[in-house]
């Protein structure tokens, strides 16, 4: 048994469903360039955040995602960074709302087995305070990615208003 808190994830194969593998591609995409990461195009690797990889090739290992089968499984650590489970957490939500009836396809656990459901920021946030995030600035700026990617719906922030903005409340 581990002392140190892990996110595990297992992707089942998913064969003959074109509409996710573009899905998949395009927020691989998306995240290249909201976050500024890096994909290796020659070896299929998204570096993301801290060092942590996703590999996009045949064969079956560690944080890789099978292209044919969409098969794959992997841990993130915290000292992976935040990103990585974020972009599981957006795949998830997005295979949820594309094809309800895979919504159990792409699955979470910790490092003793136990289930994790991520559909909410309260439920990602429990996700990063278990991997040490703890400090408020840091749950910010993780707030303000998770709207701009798309998890959750944007908080509308009056007391960020300027003083130029017209007044529209009473």
């Amino acid at each position: 048994m581990t002392d140190q808190p892990s996110f595990n994830w297992l992707m089942k194969p998913i064969c003959g469903n074109e509409s996710l593998r573009v899905m998949i591609s395009d927020l691989r995409e998306k995240f290249i360039d909201m976050f500024d990461q890096v994909y290796e195009e020659t070896n299929s690797v998204l570096c993301i955040d801290e060092g942590y990889q996703l590999v996009f090739s045949f064969g079956n290992g560690e944080n890789q995602i099978n292209p044919s089968s969409l098969e794959g499984a992997g841990e993130v650590k915290p000292e992976d960074g935040y990103l990585p489970i974020l972009f599981l957490a957006v795949l998830q939500k997005k295979i949820r709302e594309a094809v309800p009836s895979l919504a159990g396809t792409l699955t979470f656990s910790n490092e003793k087995g136990e289930s994790i459901r991520l559909d909410s920021w309260p439920k990602l946030k429990a996700v990063y305070s278990r991997h040490g995030i703890n400090e408020t600035g840091a749950f910010e700026m993780i707030r303000i990615d998770a709207e701009d990617i798309g998890f959750v719906d944007p908080v509308y922030r009056l007391d960020e208003l300027g003083e130029d903005e017209p007044v529209l409340f009473f």
